[in-house]
């Protein structure tokens, strides 16, 4: 199965359990001044200056979807397979 069909597959799962369930499993919003500043350029770049927050979806390991989270809904900003979008400090 190639890369696409699997974040499909895992995105499909996440639409069958609540947001709670999903923040149970590593999943979480993040302020965007904890971005790495790579990421915050992209965010003016593409538009959302004044965005204060993203919502980082924990896929597998490391591999993220980063959104913006409105509600029940999470429109997806861009995939981050090495989770180089907010390094962990955690080793």
């Amino acid at each position: 199965m190639d890369i696409v069909h699997q974040i499909r597959s895992k995105l499909e799962g996440f639409e069958t359990i609540n947001w709670q369930e999903i923040e149970r499993n590593g999943s979480h919003s993040v302020e965007r001044w904890k971005l790495a500043k790579a990421a915050q350029d992209r965010l003016d770049a593409i538009g959302h200056r004044d965005l204060d927050e993203l919502f980082s979806l924990r896929l597998t390991g490391p591999n993220r979807v980063w959104g913006i989270r409105k509600n029940a809904v999470l429109s997806i900003v861009w995939w981050d397979p090495e989770h180089l979008v907010c390094p962990s400090l955690k080793r």
